[in-house]
């Protein structure tokens, strides 16, 4: 672009109107791009005015470009899709050889198999047209549950036991390894007082409400105040990211890093909730002990994660594999364990803390520096002569990704969703689910919006960061089945009715949810978040892509502006009007 800034007429003759404006944001693509065939000899399209502008040629022109992406995504996985089906197919025939009938419908294993497969294609195709693809996973084991002939006749409850186990380590440790330590020292208290108070309030208002609603203890309802109170950092995170690099607003003031701050928080607060009104509620012993659980469960849970520091010496390892392979048994095999014993909450922090530990000793070998300035007599022993693993931890990253999007997501959300038979039970229940998971977005929303002050942010700002933080998805379907597993195994029958009434108002909360966060996201974003006001005055001609004249005489003033031609992916010359 040329350094000297267009004329005052030019800038009087390019009037943008708050009808382009409102077109600009309405649209999917911000850009209004004209495509010519190639080698077209065909006139240019006529120039915009605001007098010639059609909304539904700019609805038709986003849905062209949607779908053009969705074919274009199919056109390029098509080829890993057939691949990963075959190897599916594979698979189960490898097992029918090895096992038998253990592997024929009707047994745990099929039923298993099944969920798992069906929750992965739905889930790509979620994935596919837009949508997260937890939310085809959570639909898949819905619709299994709901199709006749129960094809899910033999699943164990006892094998959902194990799938949470490893779905909490993957969810923590992949929180921990991506916990961005500045950030959280420069937003730490909006991050506490964001992330806290909200999660107090909705866990004691909704748990107030569960009460008399579902008829549940007192501590139980607060215990499922906690579990509606979580938020999603896969999904709040994963989406402001995407508005900011696609839309180029909100990168200034790093909504995105305070979002992911808020969750961190977020989640500390309600799994120590969860942890102190779970304890009452499950008391099987003196009351004392029962209030001092809760802490107990927690402290123990962030000094078991100290264990870590047995992985800051690489020098005692054949190489990175190893001690790659040493985090995982690790931390799966001490979160099964902290399970086997029903300590759910120290389990997760656990496994956060000790991701923790494990990066910051890869990243940086701090074990060296320590030992040179506090017992420098002993740091000469090749012991401490440890150096940055950098590559472990990238692959360590990689691995938890993998397991988890193509092994523990799918089998978790999708045993989630078979909790909801909707043949059977109280459709009661249902209706109650919706009320508690409306005013846990409604009490959220008020205290996060009220508890964002000296933040930075401008009031739209507020409301989008407090809009999409009760997004629901993984703590839910972690946290949601504990109280049916505790009285399954030591409950009656009424605690038991208990326990799927909470695991169907997570689930609900998960389907309610997702979608709602989303589209929240998509659309408050581009119009909430403010972009860099440096870049108005950097460049001129990238404020909008589409701009509405006054006067089709004016149009040459206009592309002397803003009249560009360029090449497109396909190759093809692009212009925009």
């Amino acid at each position: 672009m040329p350094d000297e800034q267009p004329s005052s007429s030019s800038h009087q003759s390019v009037a943008v109107s708050a009808a382009s404006a409102e077109l600009a944001e309405s649209a999917a693509d911000p850009a209004l791009v004209v495509h010519s065939p190639p080698y077209s000899s065909a006139p240019p399209p006529a120039m915009l005015t605001k007098d010639t502008v059609n909304y539904s040629d700019i609805i038709k022109a986003a849905c062209r470009n949607y779908f053009s992406r969705v074919r274009e995504t199919i056109k390029t996985r098509f080829k890993a899709w057939i691949s990963n089906l075959l190897l599916m197919g594979l698979s189960y025939g490898v097992l029918y050889v090895l096992l038998g009938d253990d592997v024929l419908p009707g047994s745990p294993l099929f039923a298993l198999l099944v969920c798992w497969a069906f929750a992965v294609v739905l889930g790509v195709v979620f994935d596919v047209i837009g949508l997260p693809s937890l939310l085809g996973q959570l639909i898949a084991g819905i619709v299994l549950r709901n199709l006749p002939g129960d094809i899910l006749k033999g699943m164990k409850s006892s094998w959902m036991g194990v799938i949470r186990a490893f779905s909490m380590s993957l969810v923590m440790t992949r929180s921990g390894f991506s916990v961005n330590f500045k950030a959280l020292y420069d937003y730490k208290w909006v991050g506490i007082r964001a992330g806290i108070l909200p999660v107090i309030a909705v866990g004691i208002f909704v748990g107030c409400m569960a009460v008399p609603l579902l008829d549940l203890p007192w501590a139980l309802g607060i215990a499922l105040g906690f579990i509606l109170a979580s938020s999603a950092p896969a999904i709040v995170v994963t989406e402001t990211l995407g508005i900011e690099e696609k839309y180029n607003v909100g990168k200034h003031k790093a909504v995105s890093t305070l979002v992911a701050v808020i969750a961190i928080f977020n989640m500390v607060a309600v799994i120590s909730g969860y942890n102190i009104s779970s304890a009452i509620a499950f008391q099987d012993g003196s009351l004392v002990w029962s209030i001092l659980f809760g802490p107990v469960n927690t402290v123990v849970g962030i000094l078991s994660g100290i264990i870590g520091i047995v992985l800051w010496f690489p020098n005692l390892v054949p190489n990175n594999k190893y001690l790659i392979a040493f985090f995982f048994v690790l931390n799966m095999g001490i979160v099964i364990v902290f399970q086997h014993f029903q300590w759910s909450g120290g389990a997760m922090l656990y496994a956060i803390t000790m991701a923790i530990v494990a990066r910051v000793g890869w990243e940086r070998a701090c074990i060296k520096p320590f030992m040179n300035k506090r017992f420098p007599s002993i740091a000469s022993w090749s012991l401490f002569d440890v150096w940055p693993v950098p590559d472990a931890l990238a692959s360590a990253k990689l691995i938890a990704l993998f397991l988890w999007e193509y092994v523990i997501a799918p089998a978790l959300f999708s045993s989630i969703g078979t909790i909801l038979n909707f043949s059977e039970g109280d459709s009661q229940v249902y209706g109650k689910a919706v009320i508690l998971i409306l005013a846990s977005w409604l009490v959220c929303i008020v205290f996060a919006f009220t508890t964002l002050f000296n933040s930075g942010l401008t009031t739209w700002e507020k409301l989008y960061v407090a809009s999409i933080l009760p997004a629901k998805a993984t703590v839910q379907a972690t946290l949601g089945g504990l109280p049916l597993a505790y009285f399954e195994a030591n409950g009656t029958d009424q605690q038991k009715e208990w326990g799927k009434e909470i695991q169907i108002t997570a689930a609900m909360a998960i389907l309610i949810g997702t979608p709602t966060a989303v589209i929240l996201a998509r659309t408050l974003g581009p119009r909430w978040l403010s972009g860099d006001p440096r870049e108005y005055e950097e460049s001129t001609d990238d404020i909008t892509d589409l701009v509405v004249i006054e006067s089709p005489d004016e149009a040459c003033s206009e592309q002397e502006i803003n009249g560009k031609e360029v090449e497109g992916d396909d190759g093809v010359l692009d212009e925009k009007v």
